[in-house]
């Protein structure tokens, strides 16, 4: 099990600014009912015990997209009849691998690949989409969220949607903290599922201590509760409704204004994280939110205190610094987000005035396989990532995928290459094939 390291010592407050963020205008939609584009939507990533509301969710989405003019339909039948359904398998079990799709949809005519997941835990659902540029194998966007119901997961579907393929506004911060000088947070629990629970632990000790940089703040930890409130019937409610008569308990002893309760996730190489910022006083949920990205288990503890500020409504403009290194020279970089787009290659200088928040990282070099991670770049901080590329082995038939493609060209035969065959659609088609 490897630490996540916090590293926060003798940084300096800087939350100074206790208001909301101002609604940014929308990107860019990513199709048009002028330029309709294609999708190719994959089956969910599911955790046991939400297979039914995966494919409730699924049909939704197909359904929103169908009605849209900016997107055209295609059941799985008509590509499964002619190329097999091998072919299909093959890349719906890439699930969010970018390597796996670059190579198993390189004669695929779609503009999009659409993946995503859905699971339980506690008693929050979590669902996340991720959306793929076919042609440049790149996640260029990735909305994620929670809900304590199938049903207010399901209402949720077309908001979703519309976030990842930019025709609505961004989510935004809705709430703030009380104006006043000082006020105190409980930080509760973190459940985790698929996750060490060590790891849940390190990412309370990242909250308190990014909570502590608020300025007027008093952070409770959880420690610091349980030795006051025996809080055993607390933690099993921990991943979803608090027991109310514990919360008062906690209220009572350190008259605590908010009480903080997480849960993180890991589908595949997904990680999702939620946190709720619950009145102990009323029971009442005051601010829930969510993030989702794909990297390594240490980019948790980025993604808990960006996660952590958004919870709070703290607006943190601060651009940082991005330092990317790594032992292979001469590999390709390229570094996206909505603000801007970077390329270089390592050895790679600093990269100053960054926007803070969430972007992604891309590293590529030939006789390499792809090195893609998510980065939540700190404001006001140099946000350092090590890039460890993996040399493809001369026994390059030993990536799953590969057998996937080699299964679908023998089930398909010459007819493959008439459906997939690599041509643009005319003006003003497009394709949404369902899994």
């Amino acid at each position: 099990m490897r630490s996540l390291g916090i590293g926060l010592v003798g940084l300096p407050v800087f939350w100074l600014t206790l208001a909301p963020t101002p609604v940014a205008a929308a990107d860019k939609p990513l199709a048009t009912k002028a330029e309709p584009k294609s999708v190719l939507l994959t089956s969910l990533e599911v955790k046991e015990g939400t297979e039914a509301l995966a494919k409730r969710i699924e049909a939704q989405i197909a359904a929103e997209l169908e009605r849209r003019a900016e997107f055209r339909k295609m059941v799985v039948a008509d590509l499964a009849s002619v190329a097999g359904p091998d072919a299909t398998a093959a890349i719906a079990a890439c699930k969010d691998d970018t390597s796996c799709f670059k190579e198993t949809t390189t004669n695929v005519n779609v503009d999009f690949i659409l993946s995503g997941s859905v699971g339980q835990v506690g008693q929050d659902i979590f669902f996340q989409l991720a959306l793929l540029a076919r042609k440049e194998a790149e996640v260029i966007e990735r909305v994620a969220t929670t809900a304590r119901t199938p049903k207010a997961l399901l209402d949720r579907v077309p908001d979703i949607i519309a976030q990842t393929f930019r025709y609505g506004a961004k989510e935004r911060l809705t709430f703030r903290l009380p104006d006043r000088k000082t006020f105190s947070i409980g930080v509760f629990d973190v459940t985790v599922a698929d996750v060490d629970p060590a790891v849940g632990q390190n990412l309370l000790q990242v909250l308190s201590t990014e909570f502590k940089k608020i300025r007027g703040a008093r952070v409770i930890s959880q420690q610091d509760i349980n030795t006051v409130v025996k809080a055993e019937r607390c933690r099993i409610k921990a991943g979803g409704d608090l027991d109310a008569r514990c919360m008062a308990n906690i209220a009572g002893a350190f008259n605590v204004d908010f009480l903080v309760v997480g849960q993180v996730a890991q589908f595949s190489s997904t990680y999702i994280a939620s946190l709720q910022l619950i009145s102990p006083r009323n029971s009442e949920v005051k601010n829930r939110v969510s993030v989702s990205f794909r990297g390594p288990e240490e980019e948790l503890v980025r993604a808990m205190r960006t996660l952590g500020r958004k919870l709070v409504g703290i607006d943190t403009p601060q651009p940082g610094r991005l330092l990317i290194s790594g032992p292979v020279s001469g590999a390709a970089v390229t570094i996206n987000s909505t603000a801007n787009a970077v390329t270089g290659e390592l050895p790679m200088a600093p990269q100053d005035d960054i926007p803070s928040g969430r972007l992604s990282v891309r590293i590529t070099k030939g006789g390499y396989f792809d090195w893609e991670s998510d980065v939540f770049v700190q404001p006001a901080e140099t946000t350092a990532v090590w890039a460890e590329l993996e040399e493809i082995p001369v026994a390059w038939y030993e990536k799953w995928w590969v057998w996937g493609i080699v299964g679908a060209v023998v089930a398909a035969g010459t007819t493959t290459a008439v459906l997939l065959a690599d041509q643009e659609p005319p003006n003003g088609t497009g394709t949404l094939i369902v899994q």
